[in-house]
């Protein structure tokens, strides 16, 4: 009777170690869940500090462009001043001519009049093809370079390339490493990046979301730079920013930038759509 007892003792006790157990794999992967949930939502974050920084950026390039609107109303009002003194001084100084031809015309014949009458009309359209234009033209270029090395940069982060070295139109923005197309045009684009000590990464150039150049360096055996360039067509308003590529390739180390070597970015508008 006791064994019988102990048995069912030990049957009971089995069953509930085997609850326990399930328990708490239940607790383990509500647990992992939690985690990956937490994970998910930290890099949507991120996501959503980089749009908004983004956005930042356009509204001062937009801030800047309506000074620049500005700046140019007033040239084209200055000019069309000057020309409107240039064509009055044209036609005083026509109707000069044709006081002077109705002096004349009891005096000289008709052939001689007209020859004096055609020289100076042709003066007078040298004098209009001379009028400068009013629509100047508009330069855009910029190159930027890392002032030090970026220590384990992330998949997809932007390579916020700080030091500016010229700014042309003032589309580059080094607080968010984006630059956004202030004239419609066609761009070229270059970019170098140096890597040592066994870093490896894959660089790419982005526009709009869509990739337009990459490049990958493994420095596993050497210290060096790897260089690349594109060619974009390009609205008012695009964005072109270099990142850290994601997915198969592979991402480690720092990239870097000191007195033997920059890493750097640039691009110019070599002409207008």
């Amino acid at each position: 009777m006791a064994a019988s007892e102990c048995a069912k003792f030990c049957v009971v006790l089995f069953t509930i170690a085997i609850a326990l157990v399930s328990a708490s794999k239940s607790d383990i992967r509500k647990d992992v869940i939690d985690v990956q949930d937490y994970i998910t939502l930290r890099n949507l974050v991120k996501e959503l500090q980089v749009t908004l920084k983004v956005h930042e950026s356009r509204f001062e390039m937009l801030e800047n462009r309506l000074l620049q609107s500005e700046r140019k109303t007033d040239l084209l009002v200055r000019e069309r001043k000057r020309n409107l003194q240039v064509i009055n001084e044209l036609s005083r100084h026509l109707s000069g001519i044709e006081n002077k031809e109705a002096q004349i015309k009891p005096f000289a014949s008709k052939k001689i009049r007209r020859e004096n009458v055609q020289e100076d009309v042709s003066k007078i359209r040298k004098e209009r093809l001379l009028v400068a234009p009013t629509s100047p033209t508009e330069q855009v270029a910029f190159y930027v370079h890392l002032t030090t090395s970026l220590p384990s940069p992330g998949a997809n982060q932007i390579i916020k390339f700080d030091h500016v070295m010229v700014n042309i139109g003032n589309g580059y923005h080094n607080n968010t490493g984006v630059f956004i197309v202030p004239t419609s045009g066609v761009y070229v684009f270059s970019w170098s990046i140096r890597l040592n000590g066994g870093s490896v990464h894959s660089a790419e150039l982005v526009v709009n979301n869509e990739t337009h150049g990459k490049v990958y360096l493994d420095s596993s055996h050497l210290d060096g730079h790897v260089s690349a360039g594109s060619i974009a067509r390009l609205q008012v308003g695009d964005d072109v920013y270099m990142r850290v590529k994601a997915g198969v390739c592979h991402n480690r180390g720092a990239i870097f930038s000191d007195v033997c070597g920059w890493s750097s970015f640039m691009g110019w508008k070599i002409s207008s759509l």
